[in-house]
């Protein structure tokens, strides 16, 4: 069954790219949307196939992988770990109450040892804790993660029933774009920013294409010149007036820069006129809880409630903020 997709203009960026639409991942269940639903797929089957009970995994204070594979994990009657860069203090955030009353154990590591997430000794230490327990790299990461990807490209369509010329999305990762990949037709490009200024994206995704035919098709756009998980004024302004203009709120660490980003290139005449381009939104809408502090000191307490006012309501799923 395609996935149609509404279009979704902001105002005078109208004329750039007159055909543009949403993917709006972020609306698909009212419990931990967003692409992560589909990283985990292949976790949970693989669960289900050695028998593990529980799912562990790790990710910082806000994470949003942490907070969608405790509520996924719950909802498939498994428990869940997670490994966290960050204090103890920090499990009164929003994000870490959400995940605790969802059945996750919480253990916090400094950021040394952290680093060492990729270490094998360090992995089996927490293997051999926890024997019962399947271990997903951090983000939803590798080929289980991928093959969750893999059946959601060809669904894409726009309202229309066209094939969009032009799929986009960000990549923190990469998972998320080599499974699109995987999917697309031969004649379709895929757009890839960064959220991570990570010089070993490119390379990372392509050995996940598996094929020169798929690396192919990824063009990559800049990086916004913000770090990872950081706001500007520029930004929350553009998230405002795209609220405004298509009452669909944008994530701060990924959808929004990809969606700044891209009309900045439409700006510089880098799309033909009247192509087709689907953007994929793919939630993270809890990660603004960790941000409206910023958002006030950016651009006032209106700007925040407004926000909050969206998070409340977003693809009619409560983010509390507690």
């Amino acid at each position: 069954m395609p996935l149609h997709l509404p279009p979704a203009i902001i105002g005078n960026d109208a004329s750039l790219i007159p055909h543009l639409h949403l993917i709006r991942l972020d609306a698909i269940v009212p419990f931990a949307s967003g692409n992560k639903l589909y990283k985990l797929a292949g976790y949970l089957q693989a669960a289900k196939a050695r028998g593990c009970q529980q799912l562990l995994s790790y990710g910082g204070v806000w994470s949003n992988h942490i907070h969608a594979l405790a509520l996924t994990a719950q909802k498939a009657g498994l428990s869940s770990i997670g490994i966290i860069r960050g204090e103890p203090t920090s499990a009164d955030n929003p994000t870490l109450i959400d995940a605790k009353r969802a059945g996750m154990t919480l253990h916090f590591v400094n950021r040394a040892d952290y680093r060492r997430r990729h270490d094998n000794d360090w992995l089996t230490q927490w293997q051999v804790r926890y024997p019962n327990a399947l271990l997903i790299p951090e983000g939803g990461a590798g080929e289980l993660g991928l093959s969750g990807f893999k059946g959601l490209a060809p669904r894409i369509r726009t309202a229309e029933g066209n094939t969009p010329a032009f799929i986009a999305c960000a990549a923190g990762t990469g998972t998320t774009a080599a499974g699109l990949v995987h999917g697309m037709h031969a004649e379709q490009t895929l757009l890839v920013m960064p959220a991570v200024k990570d010089p070993s994206m490119p390379a990372r995704v392509a050995e996940l294409c598996q094929t020169e035919a798929a690396q192919s098709r990824v063009q990559w756009l800049p990086s916004h010149k913000t770090r990872f998980g950081r706001l500007d004024h520029d930004l929350v302004d553009f998230a405002l007036r795209w609220l405004d203009a298509t009452d669909t709120l944008l994530d701060p660490v990924y959808t929004l820069k990809l969606v700044y980003q891209l009309l900045y290139r439409a700006r510089a005449g880098d799309f033909p006129r009247n192509a087709n381009v689907a953007i994929v939104h793919s939630g993270g809408l809890q990660g603004w809880r960790g941000q409206l502090e910023r958002v006030e000191q950016l651009a006032g307490e209106r700007a925040r409630t407004r926000i909050q006012d969206a998070l409340r309501n977003a693809a009619g799923v409560n983010y509390p903020v507690y």
